[in-house]
């Protein structure tokens, strides 16, 4: 039997003080966290209205416990998100072969690292799997208590708490700093079995990366990352009950905005109750078909038509000015 390796978590923040320390608390309660290092990415402050909070969190993270050691990483001037992820997973590549990613949002089951790591161990020579995802879409689903506790997998991608390996993020960093990206995504978007494909893990992937194509702007990393797996014909390891949830839906987040409907749906109760047991990922259900909140499809045609004129940006200048 091979050696029970401990991925280290890494977290990102800035000034969600609540947040995470919600997030934190959870993680202290895991299995495994005195096993676990934690490297946590603390961003600058941008203004005097942030620096309160930034230096709050600071000390937070200083005074930490719980776990096998605290690595802070702090900035003494603000990079950006983007930056100082990649700047932690440099560090924390140069230390380990695999990661569990955390935003400062995230809330986690008692059993999440146990899981997490289970599986990071369980599935690293598998070529075919990308990544294990925390978080189950299947907690949208009306009947969720009576779904089947099972594995799963899928070309859908979920970000609120997962786990990958080294070897992974630097093939995914190859692709989004591929010379024909762009020509290679104009292509994709013309082949009808690639659309059927990418449309099977949401109507609204195509306008997206329609609009990325248009702008050669790289689509957002959630869109980017299920493009990526549809192309390389990579799956994701879900569980259907959860072992995350995000409670980043009341607008204070960076991209996300307020909404009461998600919100609603993340609670603590919905938590995996007991331990999982792992099988190869061929003999994994397959399924893109997971409950999810949906756009009306009128809104994602008229979206592709605006795309597709180029008037679209315009179009949602116009839009917020009427609408406030």
């Amino acid at each position: 039997m091979s050696k029970q390796i401990f991925s280290p978590i890494f977290v990102s923040v800035h000034t969600r003080e609540k947040h995470f320390i919600k997030c934190i608390e959870s993680l202290q309660k895991c299995t495994d966290a005195k096993s676990t290092e934690l490297y946590i990415s603390s961003d600058y402050y941008r203004n005097d209205e942030e620096k309160e909070s930034v230096l709050a969190i600071r000390k937070y993270i200083n005074s930490l416990k719980g776990f096998k050691k605290i690595n802070p990483i702090f900035f003494n001037k603000n990079v950006g998100l983007d930056h100082a992820s990649r700047y932690s997973f440099n560090i924390i590549f140069n230390l380990h072969d695999s990661i569990i990613i955390m935003e400062d949002d995230i809330e986690v089951s008692r059993l999440f690292l146990k899981y997490m790591n289970k599986a990071l161990n369980f599935y690293k020579n598998d070529p075919k799997v990308f990544s294990i995802c925390g978080f189950s879409p299947y907690i949208f689903s009306n009947n969720y208590d009576q779904i089947e506790s099972k594995l799963f997998k899928s070309n859908r991608w979920a970000p609120w708490g997962f786990g990958l390996w080294k070897e992974k993020y630097i093939s995914f960093g190859d692709f989004r700093k591929g010379e024909f990206f762009f020509k290679d995504l104009e292509k994709d978007l013309k082949s009808k079995k690639f659309l059927k494909k990418v449309n099977s893990l949401s109507k609204e992937y195509f306008p997206h990366l329609l609009y990325s194509l248009k702008k050669n702007k790289m689509p957002e990393y959630d869109f980017l990352t299920g493009y990526y797996c549809v192309k390389n014909d990579l799956y994701n390891i879900y569980y259907t009950k959860t072992h995350t949830i995000n409670n980043g839906n009341d607008g204070s987040g960076l991209n996300a905005k307020k909404n009461d409907v998600l919100a609603s749906r993340m609670c603590v109760n919905k938590f995996v109750k007991k331990s999982i047991d792992f099988s190869n990922s061929d003999k994994i259900f397959f399924t893109n078909d997971m409950p999810r909140p949906q756009t009306k499809s009128i809104l994602i045609k008229i979206k592709i038509i605006l795309i597709q004129l180029n008037i679209f940006d315009f179009t949602k200048i116009i839009f917020k000015k009427l609408k406030y």
